[in-house]
Parts: structure tokens; C-alpha cells; sequence
């Protein structure tokens, strides 16, 4: 028999955060997105020395911000709550 391979609470957390964190990221900052590909692509942006490959560097990276963010504040809201019901 193998071995049940057990995945965590916090792995579950982690994807389903990074999952969401991407697809608002997508879906609702578009604009934002289009916007730093056209100043990424522009014949000045290219003369000053900009590469579109950093570009989608920046667009792909930028979300993890917001999972650190995201995960940060839920941790605080945990210690906060853990703290509440320890005074009780």
C-alpha cells in the first residue's frame, strides 16, 4: 500500500488565495495591465531602455503583493482573535 500523501490546511489556503488574488488581478485591473504593456512597448519607452519582457515581469509579480497582503492580514486577524479568547 502506499502512503496517503496529506496536503495542509495552509497549502489549501495558499493556492486558493493565490488562485483568487490572480483572477481579480486579470479580470479587474485590466486597464492597469494594458496600460504598462503599451508604456513597456512604446518606441520612447524602448529608447530609454524599458523591455517588455520587465514588463510582464512586473504584471505577473505584482499580484504576489497583494497574496503577501492578503496573508498578512489574515494572519493578524487570527492573532488578534487568538488573543480575544485567551483574555477570556
Amino acid at each position: 500500500m502506499s502512503k496517503k500523501r496529506r496536503v495542509s490546511p495552509f497549502l489549501i489556503y495558499l493556492i486558493i488565495v493565490v488562485v483568487a488574488v490572480y483572477a481579480i488581478w486579470f479580470i479587474f485591473f485590466q486597464d492597469l495591465i494594458q496600460f504598462i504593456l503599451e508604456n513597456a512597448i512604446s518606441t520612447d519607452a524602448i529608447e530609454s531602455g524599458t523591455d517588455p519582457i520587465t514588463a510582464w515581469f512586473g504584471i505577473l509579480t505584482l499580484p504576489l503583493i497583494g497574496v503577501l497582503a492578503v496573508m498578512g492580514i489574515t494572519y493578524l486577524i487570527l492573532l488578534i482573535r487568538k488573543k480575544i479568547k485567551s483574555k477570556e
